[in-house]
């Protein structure tokens, strides 16, 4: 069995999951979330700054992201939205697939159906243009 030891250094609205081709839910592991206010640790830091949070936003005066780390918003670090990603160490085995996605596709699809979808493709690439017009359907 070989395993390498792998590394996910998360920003924003992101999220991955690990999984094998074992159809049981409990088989995907989520290697990384989405970081938004919804973590008490992400919160506190924006409460702390000078953000504030209406809903699921984090805002700065008018202007509102739905994330608490971000890339390149200079006007968020203000508001206590960093750039510095959460790093996630963890170990992939052979065999196992890793799906890397933003908001667009977790807000439509569950873990369990995106790896349906993509344990039915051999390439990465087929997988990302199966789950293309799933997401355009819903």
């Amino acid at each position: 069995n070989d395993t390498k030891e792998c590394n996910v250094a998360c920003v924003g609205d992101f999220r991955s999951i690990c999984f094998n081709d074992d159809t049981n839910p409990s088989s995907i592991s989520v290697i990384a979330s989405e970081l938004t206010v919804d973590l008490a640790s992400e919160r506190q830091r924006i409460e702390s700054r000078e953000g504030s949070i209406r809903g699921i936003n984090v805002f700065y005066g008018p202007v509102g992201i739905a994330m608490t780390r971000a890339l390149g918003d200079v006007v968020m670090t203000r508001a206590g939205v960093i750039p510095t990603p959460k790093v996630n160490d963890f170990q992939l085995n052979s065999g196992d697939t890793l799906v890397l996605a933003k908001d667009g596709v977790w807000d439509v699809l569950k873990n369990e159906s995106v790896r349906d979808i993509a344990l039915k493709h051999t390439t990465a690439q087929d997988a990302a243009d199966a789950i293309l017009p799933t997401l355009k359907c819903r």
